[in-house]
């Protein structure tokens, strides 16, 4: 499986997220990945439309526009993007998730290895 040299992945992650604050976003950046974050589904639409991600990791807990949000509204806008996104949660069935085949849900609590291999699975398809 080929990989791009540098993969891209936009992470959508509460402040006070440490998790992926201190733990998933160094994992990546160490495995050569080049990785921004947002606070809310705006901010993250919004790096969507400056700049091409290859990987989407978005959190569905948040208080408002999460990880689903985005899903929905990034999809609409750009068809693309579609099977990009690692959404992550408690509880997929809790979000309507079933029908969402071409993305990947990871149940929290995340860890590196596993986020690693679904970025690697997605880049892979690329």
């Amino acid at each position: 499986m080929l990989e791009p040299a540098k993969p891209s992945v936009l992470c959508l992650a509460r402040h006070d997220d440490s998790t992926i604050r201190n733990g998933i976003v160094p994992y990546l950046m160490s495995r050569g990945c080049d990785v921004a974050v947002t606070v809310d589904g705006l901010e993250a639409l919004d790096a969507l439309e400056k700049k091409r991600y290859d990987v989407v990791l978005a959190d569905l807990e948040l208080p408002d526009r999460d990880g689903l949000w985005l899903w929905y509204e990034a999809v609409r806008r750009e068809p693309g993007l579609e099977g990009r996104f690692i959404l992550s949660g408690s509880d997929p069935r809790a979000y309507g998730l079933d029908g969402l085949v071409k993305e990947r849900f990871l149940t929290k609590p995340l860890g590196t290895t596993e986020v690693w291999r679904e970025v690697l699975g997605i880049v892979g398809r690329v």
